[in-house]
């Protein structure tokens, strides 16, 4: 209360009804960051978008193979690992280490990263990539 009015404050909630299940995309990034090979901490940012088929995850994900092989696996293995956990479904994309968004204090910034990821500015990297 202030001044007799209710102030709300904090910021929008990520979390992302699938299916009629609520998902917070900080448990999904965890279980990526902390089951896949290669993928480090703040490497992961996963947001929802309206899609034609409904609500879908997307994974942005910071990669650093080269080889086409070990990029497709490395896609095979964050989707299995999200299906088997979560029991969802996963775009996976996977971005040049160093592009997802942060924060001055280093967190990630899930809003701007799915920003970006409408702008298109991710998928030239992927498409080169495949």
């Amino acid at each position: 209360m202030l001044n007799g009015q209710v102030v709300i404050t904090g910021r929008a909630k990520d979390l992302m009804v699938i299916n009629g299940r609520n998902i917070w995309p900080q448990d999904i990034e965890w279980s990526v960051e902390t089951a896949v090979t290669g993928v480090r901490s703040r490497d992961v940012a996963v947001f929802s978008l309206e899609t034609e088929k409904g609500e879908s995850i997307f994974a942005l994900v910071q990669c650093r193979l080269t080889s086409a092989e070990a990029r497709a696996e490395m896609k095979d293995n964050i989707a299995s690992v999200i299906r088997r956990r979560h029991g969802v479904d996963v775009e996976v994309v996977l971005v040049p280490p160093h592009t997802l968004p942060q924060t001055s204090s280093g967190k990630l910034t899930r809003a701007k990263a799915k920003a970006m990821y409408l702008a298109g500015q991710f998928a030239q990297e992927e498409s080169s990539a495949a």
